[in-house]
């Protein structure tokens, strides 16, 4: 698919072209037909610290850190956008979380927060302390650790044991560099605990007592985590392995149907997508209409899995996702 979809482009592009230049077509719109008012939702932003200056009517927490983030110590792991690392915020309590400070301004603005809940089964450890997936130590010399990615002068706080889980093969005989030059075999435990469903229904209950309901003016809106289809890259030091159709339809099942035991009125965003491939596949197929794709009947992932969530609905009468 995505070696395919520039050459169709340009075809399309040159067809439409063509036919724009044979002839001159009029369009004309009837502006009373249909109308209806659009929902303010659909208007927001993702972080926005004047949120009071210019009311968006919606603000997203979200992003690659947001996939593991622990609300009990307000710790928060960057994934491979920074060394797989474990940073602590705030002070390191729910009450007066940078979360929470967050939500707390974005609902004084009469807004609404898209609070992003991770699914990936894992969450930093609830220590206040600076931890990383990749030691050099542990797992062997890596291309770039925190301190070489600054070159010759470091500043003082980085951390040369901290690696960004690539390697020369040649160079590490520890067993944990693989052929493609990837670190392998590490231990999730470095630096996360195992997470369940409970977990976010646990910070779900803290938010009810801090904010209230979904229905009495609290937190509304939660989204199934942040682009799990790379999870297999973004946080491969605890998710090596590629998503397929039926995990990510599990994860739903699981914690989207406890989300909504805790709050009935939540509103649920099904998982964030990074992009084109995603509608299509699942990241086990690597963007190409592969093997898990034919063992769901051929049927495009995004179609797919509407399917399962209008079929759970039918079934047990509840909506697990409201938006996607």
């Amino acid at each position: 698919m995505r070696n395919s979809l520039r050459p169709m482009v340009w075809i399309l592009a040159g067809c439409l072209w063509t036919q724009a230049n044979a002839a001159t077509i009029a369009v004309s719109i009837d502006l009373a037909a249909d109308r209806h008012p659009l929902k303010q939702e659909i208007f927001g932003v993702s972080g926005a610290p004047d949120l009071g200056a210019v009311a968006y009517p919606l603000l997203r927490w979200g992003g690659n850190s947001t996939t593991r983030y622990n609300w009990q110590a307000d710790v928060h792991n960057t994934a491979s956008d920074w060394f797989f690392m474990n940073i602590p915020d705030g002070n390191g309590t729910p009450s007066g979380s940078s979360v929470e400070a967050l939500l707390a301004s974005t609902l004084a603005a009469g807004s609404q927060p898209l609070l992003t809940l991770g699914t990936i089964g894992w969450t930093p450890k609830a220590v206040q302390q600076k931890r990383w997936g990749y030691s050099v130590i542990k797992y062997g010399p890596q291309l770039v650790t925190e301190c070489s990615y600054f070159g010759s002068n470091p500043p003082a706080w980085c951390t040369a044991d901290a690696g960004n889980g690539t390697c020369n093969p040649a160079q590490n005989q520890t067993g944990h560099c693989n052929a493609s030059g990837l670190i392998v075999g590490n231990d999730p435990l470095d630096t996360a605990d195992p997470a369940t469903p409970q977990t976010q229904t646990a910070w779900i209950a803290h938010l009810q007592q801090r904010f209230g309901t979904a229905a009495s003016g609290g937190v509304r809106y939660y989204a199934l985590d942040n682009e799990p289809m790379l999870w297999n890259s973004t946080h491969r030091d605890v998710h090596p392995q590629p998503l397929t159709y039926d995990e990510i339809w599990q994860r739903t099942v699981d914690y989207a149907g406890a989300i909504k035991v805790q709050d009935p009125g939540a509103r649920i965003f099904g998982p964030v997508t990074w992009g084109y491939c995603d509608l299509f596949g699942s990241a086990a197929d690597n963007c190409l209409d592969g093997s898990d794709r034919a063992a769901h009947g051929g049927v495009p992932f995004v179609k797919w899995y509407l399917q399962q969530v209008c079929s759970y609905q039918a079934q047990h009468g509840v909506r697990l996702v409201d938006f996607l």
